[in-house]
């Protein structure tokens, strides 16, 4: 995590503006974005060699033809990737305290990879704009769940957060881009263990599953942590367009029974979320009405 003032990430408005160790070794492409008249939306992330993650000097564009520009200096190896939006399984947005993350998952000739951008938590504010045009791509794409009436509004689908976990409703609303409609919602509270008495042990944090007309939402808090877990969330947004199947199974973690959704995406990328067995039911109802890609 960028750990002073020099190290936090920040918005590059022209050529001009972009790290001379960059201009030395970098592709011809990037010396090319002088002569376009409007310069593209660029975040750098310098270098933190003193933090407690420590990071390479990044840089990240998106150009007008849907591809995400990744360059990073390692030394004086320069790591060049480019990523089409249409290529992306999983976009991942993380929080904890002041360190804060984007992650995009995605395949390309058969081969998964990723490309990951840390930052601190202040400037969060100039990737949301990134984030919300990766994910408005996702919207661009057919629409992959069948027909239901709206019979009430999208609010209502999750209002129930309000009492249950006010911080989940809040992140549910900030998660959902305006021209979104929910279908479905799940939420599973803390599930815990006492050990010695006076503490506990987390066995499931707290997370959610939201379901749009072209997304799968999933909202978790980091696990591991303990209590400090509460002080930030995982935000994965997946393409219903890369979403090979849903499978759920029962499990039981000591003497507590699950049951177990495990998403399956293009090249065996798999995510698991633990549930209470009171929503079977419901998650059979989804799946049944969910035409997934074949």
């Amino acid at each position: 995590m960028p750990s002073d003032l020099e190290s936090w990430a920040r918005l590059v408005h022209s050529y001009e503006e972009i790290p001379q160790s960059f201009k030395e070794i970098a592709p011809p492409e990037l010396e090319n974005l002088s002569r376009f008249k409007e310069f593209p939306y660029m975040i750098l992330a310098p270098e933190d060699s003193w933090g407690f993650r420590r990071t390479n000097p990044k840089l990240v564009y998106l150009t007008k033809d849907d591809t995400v520009c990744y360059l990073e200096l390692k030394g004086r190896h320069l790591v060049s990737k480019r990523v089409p939006l249409g290529s992306i399984l999983c976009l991942e947005h993380g929080t904890f305290l002041l360190y804060s993350w984007v992650k995009l998952i995605y395949s390309q000739n058969n081969n998964q990879d990723f490309l990951l951008v840390e930052f601190n938590s202040v400037v969060e504010e100039i990737f949301l704009p990134f984030i919300k045009t990766v994910r408005q791509s996702f919207l661009k794409g057919p629409v992959f769940y069948k027909s239901v009436p709206k019979t009430y509004g999208d609010e209502e689908k999750y209002a129930f957060l309000l009492r249950e976990d006010f911080k989940f409703y809040n992140y549910c609303r900030k998660s959902l881009l305006p021209e979104e409609e929910v279908i479905y919602c799940f939420y599973q509270p803390e599930v815990y263990i006492r050990w010695l008495y006076f503490f506990k042990k987390v066995i499931c944090p707290s997370h959610l599953l939201l379901l749009t007309r072209q997304e799968l939402i999933l909202l978790e808090e980091r696990p591991g942590l303990g209590a400090s877990s509460k002080y930030g969330i995982i935000r994965k947004y997946i393409p219903l367009n890369k979403v090979d199947g849903l499978r759920l199974s029962q499990m039981n973690i000591g003497e507590i029974p699950f049951l177990s959704v495990e998403i399956g995406l293009s090249n065996n990328t798999t995510f698991i979320q633990l549930f209470s067995p009171r929503y079977q039911e419901a998650f059979l109802e989804m799946v049944n009405k969910m035409s997934l890609k074949k």
